[in-house]
């Protein structure tokens, strides 16, 4: 039902709109310019796929699969994914909007050169993401795992990692004004600095 619903929305231009779907798979397809509005998806794996310039507004995902897939050039308002998969997916050069991530799998995700504003990540785990040049970023980081994700050219003034495992991340020295984090934190990051503590 799903991929019939793709397809005949990108030959007729027709908006997918109030739909719930569930248990339902997708694999190695080609959609876009497609726009979702106020459906949910249930258990539902899309593996693999090219998803460009699609819009989705007031959606939700929960226990999804979309390992593998790229949604580049994508619109995101009001969408949650909740306990979903999102490993090695794609994500670069998207907008996002009231934007929400909870206790997701998003490992090797890239956010590359993407506008994020009112987003919450939280109870995730975003090992080895890339959150590279993205050209606004309000984000709030709940209980995270960071760990050696990158942020290069990112403004981080205001973000707070003090919840969040940040070991090994990548952040230039001249992007670390105002990132909020804990002593600890502030110990490892000054690494980053070249600054060696000598214990007393």
């Amino acid at each position: 039902m799903l991929e019939e619903q793709f397809k005949s929305s990108m030959i007729n231009e027709d908006l997918i709109q109030n739909n719930d779907f569930n248990d339902e798979e997708i694999k190695d397809g080609e959609y876009y310019n497609i726009e979702i509005k106020k459906c949910t998806f249930k258990n539902i794996q899309i593996l693999n796929c090219n998803l460009e310039k699609m819009y989705f507004s007031e959606a939700s995902f929960e226990n999804c699969d979309f390992s593998n897939s790229n949604f580049s050039n994508c619109f995101f308002s009001n969408v949650k994914f909740v306990n979903c998969k999102l490993i090695g997916c794609n994500l670069i050069e998207n907008t996002f909007n009231n934007f929400y991530i909870d206790s997701c799998n998003c490992t090797y995700i890239n956010f590359a050169e993407g506008i994020f504003r009112e987003s919450h990540l939280k109870y995730s785990n975003f090992t080895l993401g890339a959150f590279k040049e993205c050209k606004k970023f309000q984000v709030d980081f709940e209980e995270c795992k960071l760990v050696e994700a990158q942020f290069y050219h990112t403004n981080l003034n205001g973000v707070d990692f003090s919840s969040s495992d940040i070991n090994g991340i990548s952040i230039p020295m001249n992007e670390l004004r105002g990132v909020i984090v804990t002593p600890i934190q502030a110990m490892m990051l000054s690494t980053l600095l070249g600054i060696k503590i000598k214990e007393g």
